[in-house]
């Protein structure tokens, strides 16, 4: 972890003094294709990589599978009828004060 400190602060000092120096920076015209055949020369990180890695990827994947789950699960409720104030209705005119002042964990 101290090595990269050390690489920041060398390259920020780096940077620092090429901004204080007043020289233009002279780029070719092939600059941008240059850097470009760099970036796509570089390969693909692993799923290994990363602060989140595998994990990460595990995660998504799962977090799909939940919304598909829930989304059927509330098509099913929606299509069989399932009213859950009516329920709560009948259990408050059947014993309003039971209802009211009940425990729920009792």
């Amino acid at each position: 972890m101290k090595s990269d400190k050390k690489d920041l602060s060398r390259l920020e000092k780096i940077l620092v003094s090429a901004w204080q120096r007043d020289s233009d920076l002279a780029l070719s015209d092939n600059w941008q294709k240059g850097v470009m055949d760099t970036i796509r020369g570089l390969p693909p990180l692993s799923y290994g990589e990363g602060k989140n890695g595998f994990f990460g990827l595990l995660v998504w994947r799962f977090s799909a599978a939940a919304v598909a789950c829930a989304l059927l699960l509330i098509g099913y409720l929606l299509l069989s009828g399932f009213v859950p104030y009516q329920d709560l209705a009948a259990l408050y005119l059947d014993d309003p004060l039971g209802f009211i002042f009940s425990t729920p964990f009792a």
